[in-house]
C-alpha cells in the first residue's frame, strides 16, 4: 500500500472530547501491481510526545470488512490520552493483508 504524495493528516478534538486523528487512506494498487497483495488491512498508529516517549500504539482497521466511499480514515483517541498544550507526533503506516507495509506518514500537532 502507498500513501499519495498529497496525503493530509490532522488531529482535532470532537464534540465528545475525544481526539480524532484523520488522514487520507492509503491506496491498495501501486504502479499497477497485483492488487490482491496490496489490499490495506489495517494501519499501525504510534503517537509520541516531545521527548520521544510512546504515548499510544494501536492497530486500526478501516474499510477492510466494510468498504465505504469515503477516502478518509478517522482514528479515535481517548479523551484522557493526550495532555492539552503538549506537542505530539503521530506516525501512521498502512499494512496489507499480506503484511506488506507502506512508508510512514507523520503528523506533528499540539493538543489544544
Amino acid at each position: 500500500p502507498v500513501f499519495m504524495p498529497d496525503t493530509k493528516a490532522a488531529a482535532a478534538k470532537n464534540e465528545n472530547g475525544e481526539w480524532v486523528l484523520s488522514f487520507n487512506e492509503a491506496h491498495s494498487n501501486p504502479a499497477g501491481e497485483d492488487p490482491d497483495n496490496f489490499i490495506v488491512h489495517h494501519y499501525n498508529i504510534t503517537i509520541t510526545d516531545e521527548s520521544g516517549k510512546k504515548v499510544l500504539k494501536n492497530t486500526f482497521i478501516d474499510d477492510y470488512f466494510v468498504i465505504d466511499e469515503d477516502d478518509t480514515a478517522d482514528f479515535r483517541i481517548g479523551s484522557d490520552t493526550l495532555v492539552s498544550g503538549k506537542k505530539y507526533t503521530a506516525s501512521i503506516v498502512a499494512v496489507s493483508a499480506y503484511h506488506i507495509k507502506s512508508e510512514e506518514i507523520k503528523l506533528e500537532f499540539t493538543a489544544e
